[in-house]
């Protein structure tokens, strides 16, 4: 069968050549209208069932909007229940609560839930929620770390959706 093909591919090789150009280039149309019709990193088809159904939560519930999830560490206290470790958090997130495009945060201090600390209880985290879908939150990242001011001996990190694909890059 492959001697076959090849015997043809050889007796045809400038027609076969010509062919694959042209193919080629027809598919290259197809692929430079492919990218305004994918998200970044070409996960999410906009017209697909689930995202018309992540769109209705959204519309309906409000569900469906992006979050970051702040890991907050210590140098100088190793209880992250402890008052003080909380108000350095808060402190962290002042100025992050005013932002329009900010909805919520949830964490210890407003829930008293010890899911928001870690096993060893020396970290805690919290949740930023954010006005914007999961694609939409790519460009808050920065502004909103930028937003962000620890207190001497303290310190975060983010991820969520939106930092590791920013990572992933």
């Amino acid at each position: 069968m492959f001697s076959r093909w090849g015997r043809f591919v050889y007796r045809f090789r400038r027609p076969v050549v010509l062919a694959a150009i042209a193919v080629a280039i027809g598919l290259s149309v197809f692929a430079a209208q492919a990218s305004s019709n994918l998200s970044s990193g070409g996960w999410l088809d906009r017209a697909s069932e689930s995202a018309r159904v992540s769109d209705r939560l959204a519309a309906d519930y409000g569900a469906g909007r992006s979050n970051l999830l702040v890991l907050f560490s210590s140098t100088v206290s190793n209880d992250a229940t402890s008052p003080e470790y909380q108000a350095a958090i808060a402190a962290t997130l002042a100025r992050v609560k005013s932002d329009p495009r900010v909805t919520g945060i949830v964490g210890y201090a407003e829930t008293g839930a010890r899911r928001f600390i870690s096993t060893d209880g020396d970290r805690a985290y919290a949740v930023i929620q954010l006005d914007a879908t999961d694609e939409g939150s790519l460009e808050l990242v920065e502004p909103i770390r930028a937003e962000m001011a620890p207190p001497a001996g303290y310190g975060f990190q983010l991820t969520g959706y939106a930092p590791l694909t920013q990572d992933s890059a």
